[in-house]
């Protein structure tokens, strides 16, 4: 396949404008011209702008069921007696009933396609109902994601995998682990080198639990265990101390922002500027319900704009966060969130339109980043490609019948909306 014309951000995170060939799902040449081979597939990228495809790092689908439902109520108040609380619960108990039926699967399939049309090209899944995690696998597969599925304690490394689908084990939360919990992770892991995520101290209550049962901190607990490295992922990380930063850094182990989620959950933020200056790996996660990754960099770049912030170039930093940084993640299925010959072909075209401009691009001066991180979303997205086949093209799903699973997933809604009226 042979994309002429195009204008691409670069690993530079300028603005070039190159043709690029793809081979077998790689980036094989970029050049500023490049001859069509015969009977080779050609697209005209004129008034696109081409970005590496964007990734999601903390996901529990599916929750679009939820909208709305946990509005003003903070999590230690979920599935309470209130009215809103028992509706909460009725909904959780119906999917984790539901985990292995075709309902459950056009929930999922619909919001897959909510995250591909907004140029995310991976997720790290975490799920949402019970034993639900080869439901998840197969789906993203079906709509071409790639995706690191927690399998929590079914992980089995025999679990067949492909290219694009890697899995992984959970520590249970903080409110859950306890030290017979915490030795069986270890056994899960002490034959095979999974990929090992958890919620990390993302609320105060959840802190106090953890210390009065361990007398530490979820990070040094991990770090005790042996359960902190390369592989670990830690989502949300709001109260971690000095101590605990540390050992995330040196552990190299990744760690997970959820700014829209934790903020309008009234939890707080991880303290990035800390963080960012013990060079730990941050990526960005959506989390629950508010699935908006574009609102997610603006979000994080409005809290790096604080004048307290150590001076950063922060459209760089906030874009490594939706991209290259997730490639320490998904570097087996191929992801590595740049536009450069060798790397896998998982692109997003976002089309130039006059929200964008001006768009500058000089030697002294580049506002084009900037622009598509400030000006840019999903409504923007007019392709995306995932190992050089297109997932989205011209803003439709094109790996499954977009408007069935639509019109399924309306009908079941109303039908559910119904159902649990309280």
């Amino acid at each position: 396949m042979l994309l002429k014309h195009a204008a691409y951000i670069g690993p530079d995170r300028r603005l070039h404008h190159d043709d690029v060939r793809i081979e077998n799902t790689i980036i094989s040449h970029i050049a500023p011209h490049l001859s069509p081979k015969h009977d080779e597939e050609v697209h005209d990228c004129t008034g696109l702008i081409l970005i590496p495809a964007l990734a999601d790092c903390h996901v529990h689908t599916p929750d679009t069921l939820f909208k709305g439902l946990f509005n003003g109520m903070p999590m230690i108040e979920w599935c309470n007696g209130t009215p809103q609380g028992r509706l909460q619960k009725r909904l959780f108990d119906y999917l984790d009933t539901h985990a292995h039926t075709p309902e459950f699967r056009t929930l999922v399939l619909y919001a897959y396609v909510q995250y591909v049309k907004q140029g995310i090209a991976c997720i790290v899944e975490s799920g949402q109902a019970d034993d639900s995690q080869t439901v998840l696998h197969a789906c993203a597969r079906q709509i071409g994601l790639k995706a690191l599925v927690d399998y929590y304690d079914q992980y089995d490394p025999a679990v067949p995998t492909d290219p694009t689908v890697s899995i992984g084990t959970h520590l249970p939360e903080e409110e859950d682990l306890t030290p017979e919990l915490l030795q069986e992770v270890q056994e899960r892991c002490s034959t095979a080198s999974p990929w090992l995520m958890t919620h990390c101290l993302e609320t105060d209550w959840r802190l106090a639990d953890i210390q009065g049962k361990f007398g530490a901190s979820t990070v040094q607990v991990r770090r005790k265990a042996s359960l902190l490295h390369e592989k670990t992922i830690l989502f949300h990380c709001i109260h971690v101390t000095g101590q605990d930063i540390a050992a995330i850094g040196e552990a190299h182990a990744t760690a997970v922002c959820c700014p829209i989620s934790t903020l309008r959950g009234s939890e707080g933020l991880m303290p990035l500027q800390n963080m960012l200056a013990h060079n730990i790996n941050i990526t960005i996660g959506t989390d629950f319900i508010e699935h908006d990754i574009w609102d997610s960099m603006r979000c994080l770049y409005t809290t790096m704009s604080d004048p307290a912030f150590p001076t950063i170039d922060r459209d760089a930093t906030v874009f490594a966060m939706a991209t290259s940084n997730a490639g320490a993640i998904f570097k087996d299925n191929g992801y590595s969130g740049l536009i450069r010959v060798g790397a896998s072909a998982d692109i997003c075209c976002i089309g130039h339109t006059a929200e964008l401009d001006p768009l500058i691009e000089s030697p002294e001066f580049s506002n084009v980043l900037h622009n598509v991180l400030m000006q840019g979303g999903k409504d923007m997205v007019r392709h995306l490609m995932v190992n050089g086949a297109f997932v989205v093209y011209d803003g439709m799903c094109r790996t499954i019948d977009e408007e069935q699973v639509v019109s399924e997933y309306r009908d079941l809604v109303a039908r559910l909306v119904v159902e649990s009226r309280v």
